[in-house]
């Protein structure tokens, strides 16, 4: 598969991705990966911290695995979530069990 078709997954008409290749990675045994250092550093990543894992398919088979942190997955969320909590006539469309405080 080509760069071009791989990335097509993860663009939009507006804002299409840069993809880059910035090193290559062997699973273990466990089917554990270690993220090189310099990928590590540039994306801010800090031990302990949480990652959404996205796949992306293309005629059945997975092309990409996104990692979004997850203060940016809660940021998505509440965003998504803002129109519901702030328009008393959508809460009632909505399922109550989104409301719920914990």
């Amino acid at each position: 598969m080509k760069m071009e078709e791989a990335c097509s997954s993860c663009t939009d008409n507006e804002r299409p991705c840069s993809c880059s290749v910035e090193g290559i990675v062997t699973i273990d045994a466990r089917g554990q990966i270690v993220l090189p250092k310099e990928v590590r550093d540039r994306a801010g990543f800090t031990p302990g911290e949480r990652l959404m894992v996205m796949l992306s398919e293309k005629e059945g088979d997975v092309c990409c695995i996104t990692l979004v942190k997850k203060k940016y997955l809660d940021r998505m969320a509440s965003a998504f979530m803002e129109p519901f909590v702030n328009y008393p006539r959508l809460k009632s469309w909505a399922c109550p069990s989104i409301f719920l405080t914990v």
